[in-house]
């Protein structure tokens, strides 16, 4: 499935994780599911041979997972 995801350009997925770093999404949640993304249109060129990724839906099931442990306040010392 993954080779057929076409990647994007080095630039612009650049660009991309940039604007994660500088924290311009609206939450945590919202990060985490565009790095997801861009992992999956990692430029083939920063590709290691063995790459692969999580499916979404597993992906999905830890974000719930985590949001779910959030909300009970396990993790109340970490900021949403």
């Amino acid at each position: 499935m993954l080779d057929e995801i076409e990647p994007l350009p080095a630039e612009l997925w650049f660009d991309r994780i940039e604007m994660i770093e500088r924290g311009e999404l609206a939450s945590t949640e919202n990060a985490l599911r565009h790095a997801f993304h861009l992992l999956q249109l990692t430029p083939l060129e920063f590709r290691p041979r063995e790459y692969g990724t999580i499916d979404e839906a597993d992906y999905e099931a830890l974000l719930e997972a985590a949001t779910s442990k959030q909300q009970q306040g396990a993790w109340s010392r970490f900021p949403r």
